[in-house]
């Protein structure tokens, strides 16, 4: 039985990672901010980014750790690059052979944010040593940016769409992203010194992304077309006078802008994983929470 180190482990995809790899067979154990039990996990230790990982490398035999933890905030460039390099060395010299991170298809804007320029140096870092760096696009699930998105369409009768909508949006099932990780941990060779795309082939527009949340929870919401070059002026100005109230900046704006020209090869293909449409994947969430529900 391989015994498996996940970090961020009470996140979004750290806890159905652990639900699906404890299910598979796997010893999963967790590290979270703070204590106490995890569904999936069979021991949970204490940790937060910036700090050292203390007594699980000393307890446990790891033979395999996944970095899903992040940091968010002002410090967050420093505390993901800092701290997930520390625990990473520290897993290097407790001997673990295999060390896969998760990234984002973020990375590939030309004006990134603090975070996608955390997940670039960090894959560069996981490459260079022989290990694995997956990007993920928005994971469809529970939980994260997808489950944030629902909640404001549930909750806003009103909402601004930047440039009608029209921005692509990348986008990955949460099982099909624990699937390939379960099936990177058991071929070493393939996953070694390499990065993988994990999103399905064919982006859908933001409109129709969030339409079909609509349709699907039967939510109200109208939305109202704003021109990014009027939101990125606003933004600009609002940041040099020092104020700080809009949710977005305009590092965001410009990385949303020049999403519309990526293009992102996906490797879903050599996976054997099938074509999923956005419709299907969040109709099988729907279904899971209604199953829970009753």
């Amino acid at each position: 039985m391989k015994t498996v180190l996940i970090t961020g482990a009470n996140g979004f995809i750290g806890r159905e990672l652990g639900k699906k790899l404890s299910a598979a067979g796997y010893d999963t154990i967790g590290v979270a901010r703070r204590d106490g039990p995890v569904d999936g996990y069979g021991r949970i230790y204490q940790g937060a980014l910036g700090e050292p990982l203390r007594n699980v490398f000393t307890k446990e035999k790891i033979d395999a750790v996944i970095h899903c933890a992040n940091a968010s905030g002002s410090n967050d460039y420093e505390l993901n690059t800092t701290g997930t390099t520390k625990w990473a060395d520290q897993a290097r010299a407790a001997g673990v052979q295999q060390q896969i991170f998760l990234s984002s298809i973020s990375v590939l804007q030309q004006t990134p944010s603090s975070y996608a320029r955390a997940k670039k140096e960090l894959e560069h870092w996981f490459v260079e040593n022989g290990q694995t760096a997956l990007r993920l696009g928005v994971v469809i699930g529970n939980g994260g940016i997808f489950n944030r998105m629902k909640t404001l369409l549930q909750k806003m009768p009103i909402l601004p769409l930047l440039d009608n909508g029209v921005i692509p949006i990348y986008f990955s099932g949460i099982d099909s992203v624990c699937t390939i990780i379960e099936i990177l941990l058991q071929d070493t060779e393939r996953a070694r010194a390499t990065v993988f795309n994990l999103q399905q082939a064919e982006p859908v527009s933001m409109r129709q992304f969030l339409n079909v949340i609509k349709k699907q929870f039967n939510y109200f919401c109208w939305f109202v077309p704003v021109p990014s070059s009027i939101l990125l002026y606003a933004a600009l100005l609002i940041e040099k006078l020092g104020i700080r109230f809009l949710p977005i900046s305009s590092v965001n704006i410009k990385g949303a802008r020049q999403n519309r020209n990526l293009e992102i090869e996906s490797d879903y293909p050599s996976f054997g994983l099938p074509e999923r449409t956005i419709e299907e994947l969040i109709q099988q969430l729907d279904h899971k929470v209604l199953s829970y529900l009753q």
